[in-house]
């Protein structure tokens, strides 16, 4: 199921580039509405299922489910409210999906005339995160924010980042972005680079242990969760998969640097160069002193690639047909390929789909 969304995203895709044209906002709904409704009836499938369908079969009994405890309190009074309504779970989860894709779209379709490319990059960025239901929501609270971000609405901005760490507390620190509006000098780029290779030689680990002992009544629980994901970080280190990550990391900076000239007149260019080279610093950081958690510390910063790299358009279509279909299918092969490597981490997850309505 979900590789057969993935080929009709690739083809509606081609058919935008490859036709020059845009097509109409109903197309953009239609293909996001599919894409949210796969999403919300997974049944069994996706990461933390069977914790978040527990919480929401007890949320109003919370002392009989410990992670209701500890959820943000937006995140935790909305499946209340769907509770007390005694609407079914599937429901619930397709609201969450409606919510957090449209989001998405709509905002994906004022940054660039590509915006079927763009919700494809999307998809294949995301996939590996259906199921973290409340780190969902707030990333697309977020991303919608970037709207307001971009025409120098900050209040608004804020009040959203706001909004969106109370249904995850990690989006708080998105309030940073408020310094990657603006373009940021060479050396200071040099010099926060250098300051993350320095970082890079702590004992980040112990040091952050530390820190949540001494805060252990402000972080209740998150001192446990930050051991247990720990312990599998001696696992995981592969500096050959994390190399390949860099480079992943290190192609947006290649791609906004290298077509300057034809993208800097796009809306949002300096801030997206900007959040690009910041992805590839905290994926350097956090791949060497917190692997484990690699994807959910960098997927706030690479989700914003699905606007980068749906601007393939304004630079392969004017070219002669052998560089444009060659430049395309490399394009379509990198989809494909981090399609599977979003995947890989809980495959058995996804494949098969399990849906309330068959597997596939």
């Amino acid at each position: 199921m979900l590789i057969l969304l993935l080929l009709f995203l690739i083809l509606f895709s081609a058919l935008e580039l490859h036709k020059k044209q845009t097509f109409p906002l109903l197309v953009l709904f239609l293909l996001s509405s599919l894409a949210a409704f796969i999403e919300g009836i997974r049944w069994y499938s996706g990461t933390d299922f069977f914790m978040y369908y527990n919480s929401y079969e007890k949320v109003l009994n919370a002392t009989t489910e410990p992670h209701n405890t500890r959820y943000e309190f937006c995140y935790l009074y909305l499946t209340k409210g769907f509770k007390i309504l005694n609407i079914p779970y599937t429901l619930f989860l397709l609201f969450l999906s409606f919510f957090s894709v449209l989001l998405y779209s709509n905002t994906i379709r004022k940054f660039t005339i590509y915006p079927l490319t763009g919700l494809l990059v999307y998809f294949v960025s995301i996939i590996g995160f259906w199921g973290s239901n409340r780190q969902l929501i707030a990333m697309a609270i977020v991303f919608f924010g970037m709207n307001y971000l971009m025409e120098k609405k900050y209040i608004k901005f804020i009040v959203l980042v706001l909004l969106a760490s109370c249904f995850h507390t990690t989006a708080i620190t998105m309030l940073f972005l408020l310094l990657l509006v603006h373009k940021i000098d060479f050396k200071k780029w040099m010099i926060l680079g250098g300051g993350v290779i320095l970082l890079s030689f702590l004992p980040l680990e112990s040091i952050v242990i530390r820190l949540l002992d001494f805060n252990s009544s402000f972080f209740p629980y998150f001192k446990e969760r930050f051991i247990v994901y720990s312990q599998f970080n001696e696992a995981k280190v592969d500096f050959f998969k994390n190399l390949l990550g860099l480079i992943r990391k290190a192609m947006p900076i290649v791609f906004l640097i290298l077509f300057k000239n034809k993208l800097q007149h796009l809306k949002g260019y300096v801030f997206f160069l900007n959040i690009s080279i910041v992805s590839f610093l905290v994926f350097f950081l956090a791949s060497l002193n917190f692997t484990y958690l690699l994807g959910r510390f960098t997927i706030y910063f690479s989700i914003y690639e699905c606007i980068i790299y749906s601007w393939i358009g304004y630079i392969v279509l004017d070219k002669d047909k052998w560089i444009k279909y060659s430049s395309l299918s490399l394009f379509y092969f990198f989809c494909v390929f981090s399609f599977f490597r979003s995947l890989k981490l809980y495959q058995e997850l996804f494949i098969p789909y399990k849906t309330i309505f068959f597997t596939f």
